[in-house]
């Protein structure tokens, strides 16, 4: 899938991905720790975890929506 979309950028792609993968895990551990820094039982660092997992939801929803609607312009014959 990723190669379709990045044809002879398949390294950049790839790199691209673990970068966003090591950032989210490291702003997961940061925005988890506020929680306990509160004060709070370490059993509330997961509501953060469930916050951002929604906001992933919600962003793959919107980008998948948004592609599809850019693969129907190309199947009618718009190239905008």
């Amino acid at each position: 899938m990723m190669g379709a979309a990045t044809k002879g950028t398949e390294m950049i792609a790839g790199a691209m991905t673990h970068a966003a993968f090591n950032l989210g895990n490291a702003l997961g551990a940061f925005l988890g720790g506020f929680p306990i820094d509160a004060g709070y039982d370490f059993n509330y660092s997961s509501l953060v975890g469930v916050l951002m997992t929604l906001i992933g939801v919600a962003l793959n929803v919107w980008y998948i929506k948004r592609h599809k609607r850019k693969e129907k312009v190309k199947a009618i014959g718009f190239n905008n």
